[in-house]
């Protein structure tokens, strides 16, 4: 005859499989991009798309930049999986970077693309670039490790140093849908080829386009 095992040491053995069950579909991660700051311009008829991440386990390169395009922003999603097979964790996007160009000629695709984008955090920092944002990804600062680390630090003394609002995600969507409210974001400027100032602000009359 075969003992039934006690219910108290079977329940004991299930909680101590509990902790296990979230291991299965870890990922590595070097296996993924973790982006600092990500860029959005147009140009040539198509929208281009950069992502700054850390380079995790390099000696000689801190960090790197991605490059996407399309007729879309769906399209440059699309074309980010025909170039890397790692994981980007959106989650952990800090900042985005508006080209000037895409910026006249109107976001509101943009902002519904990051408005639907549910795994992008709401605190994620907006700023505009006085040219292209690809040119601001091409900076090598020389007191920080990336162009991200550089553009992140300046948003967070812009408040405390002038008049011009440190804007997330979050605000502008509130500002930009209430009336008598318009977003403001500040814009940023490449100074003496390794440098990264701001220089004033953007004023978004409504979701589609803006003046300085």
């Amino acid at each position: 005859m075969t003992r039934k095992m006690p219910k108290k040491i079977l329940c004991c053995l299930l909680l101590m499989l509990l902790p296990f069950t979230g291991c299965w579909d870890a990922t590595d991660v070097k296996d993924m991009v973790i982006p600092l700051i990500a860029g959005f311009d147009y140009s040539q008829g198509k929208y281009i798309m950069l992502l700054n991440y850390p380079v995790l386990g390099e000696a000689k390169e801190q960090s790197d930049v991605l490059r996407t395009e399309g007729r879309s922003f769906g399209e440059s999603r699309i074309d980010r999986g025909n170039k890397t097979s790692r994981i980007v964790a959106s989650g952990d996007l800090k900042g985005v970077i508006i080209g000037e160009e895409l910026a006249k000629r109107g976001t509101e695709g943009l902002f519904d693309y990051l408005f639907r984008f549910t795994t992008l955090s709401q605190t994620v920092r907006l700023i505009v670039a006085d040219g292209s944002a690809e040119d601001i990804f091409q900076v090598e600062p020389k007191q920080y490790r990336s162009v991200g680390e550089n553009v992140l630090d300046l948003m967070r003394n812009s408040g405390q140093n002038n008049f011009i609002p440190d804007e997330n995600l979050h605000r502008f969507k509130i500002n930009v849908y209430t009336a008598g409210f318009n977003p403001v974001l500040p814009v940023i400027k490449i100074h003496q080829q390794d440098r990264i100032e701001v220089t004033g602000a953007a004023l978004f009359k409504n979701i589609a386009w803006w003046q300085r």
